[in-house]
C-alpha cells in the first residue's frame, strides 16, 4: 500500500479469518465442562465451583460471540471497500457525460 487511502482487502480478510478462528476456539472453551470433577471436591466447595464453572462458560462464550461479530464486521468492511474500488471509477467516469464540451466546471 502506497496510497494512504488504500485498503488491503486481503489483510482485512485475513484479520476476519483470524477473528473467526478465535471465536471458534472461545466457543469450544466456553462449551467445555470446566471443573468437571467438582463433585469430588469437599461438599462445601461443590456448589460454588459449579456456579463458577457456569459463569466462566457463559463469559467465555460471550467473548467468542464478540470475536465472531468483530470478524463479521471486518469481512463486511473488506467487501465494501472492494466494491467501492470497483464501482467508484465507473461512477466517476459518467460525471462528465452530461456537460457540454468545453464547459468549465
Amino acid at each position: 500500500m502506497t496510497d494512504p487511502l488504500e485498503v488491503d482487502f486481503e489483510e482485512l480478510r485475513a484479520a476476519a479469518r483470524a477473528a473467526f478462528a478465535v471465536a471458534d476456539d472461545l466457543s469450544a472453551i466456553g462449551n467445555a465442562e470446566p471443573l468437571a470433577a467438582r463433585d469430588a471436591y469437599e461438599w462445601s466447595l461443590a456448589p460454588s465451583t459449579g456456579r463458577f464453572a457456569a459463569r466462566f462458560g457463559h463469559f467465555v462464550r460471550e467473548l467468542g460471540r464478540n470475536a465472531d461479530d468483530a470478524g463479521e464486521v471486518l469481512r463486511i468492511a473488506a467487501e465494501a471497500y472492494l466494491a467501492d474500488d470497483i464501482v467508484a471509477p465507473l461512477e466517476f467516469g459518467h460525471l462528465g457525460e452530461g456537460l457540454p464540451s468545453g464547459a468549465l466546471v
